[in-house]
């Protein structure tokens, strides 16, 4: 009977992970245009495109995960979806390190980056001690890596929070993905649990449900930044327009 839960809990996880992958080829595909090219400068231009990157390997990551495991039965602890995930967590974390930057650079805030390095500090202390703390016999170098690199990624991506005022219309997508970073970690620290400790079976729904909703609110935001960026195109042109 759990087996069964599990598989369809799997499935249900993959087909949120293609839809959030079709969604980010979409907007992957929109970067490309000259129209929304001219929304951005430079450096925006790329550390956005990093972001939209990330969160679409993530997702063909867990496709190719489901595909290894469900379909071709491959067992083994490495395959081609960690090259996946390892690639996307490194962009969404420049990309957020970049956004971060930019942001402190153009409005401050001493104040914010202590807090934004107070909860950081206290949440990788807290994964840490959790992966590093909590001996395994079945750990991995990236079931230790995952929870890791999220937690930095959430550290660095508070300044979406703390900047929500001031990013205006774009914060919306960036809090969503934010959002589905939390998800993700807590999928992560989880899956660590389930393999290393308690066995795969005992807490497979709880993780497959944290990854549900890490792909899931990938999908909303990569919704909601291509309608920000079509809007934000079409009042480019409608300011082109009115000159004329």
């Amino acid at each position: 009977m759990l087996d069964s839960f599990e598989s369809i809990s799997a499935l249900i996880i993959t087909l949120s992970a293609i839809f959030a992958a079709l969604a980010g080829l979409v907007v992957l595909e929109a970067f490309f245009r000259n129209k929304l090219k001219l929304l951005f400068d430079d450096v925006n231009y790329f550390i956005y495109f990093s972001m939209v990157s990330g969160y679409f390997l993530y997702a063909l990551g867990e496709i190719s995960f489901y595909l290894s495991r469900q379909v071709f039965k491959d067992a083994s602890p490495i395959g081609i979806h960690d090259i996946y995930w390892t690639s996307g967590a490194v962009l969404i974390l420049v990309s957020f390190i970049g956004l971060a930057f930019t942001l402190f650079k153009e409005h401050g805030g001493t104040a914010k980056f202590g807090a934004m390095l107070i909860i950081g500090a206290a949440l990788l202390a807290i994964v840490l001690t959790i992966v590093l703390g909590t001996k395994g016999k079945q750990a991995s170098f990236f079931s230790i890596f995952y929870p890791i690199i999220s937690s930095l990624i959430i550290t660095v991506a508070l300044s979406t929070v703390l900047f929500s005022r001031q990013l205006g219309q774009i914060a919306k997508p960036l809090l969503i993905f934010f959002l589905a970073s939390c998800g993700i970690l807590l999928g992560d620290i989880l899956f660590y649990f389930s393999v290393s400790i308690s066995g795969y079976s005992s807490l497979s729904l709880l993780t497959n449900l944290s990854y549900f909703w890490g792909y899931t609110l990938s999908l909303a935001a990569f919704v909601s930044l291509k309608l920000h960026l079509n809007r934000s195109a079409l009042e480019l042109e409608a300011k082109k327009a009115s000159r004329r």
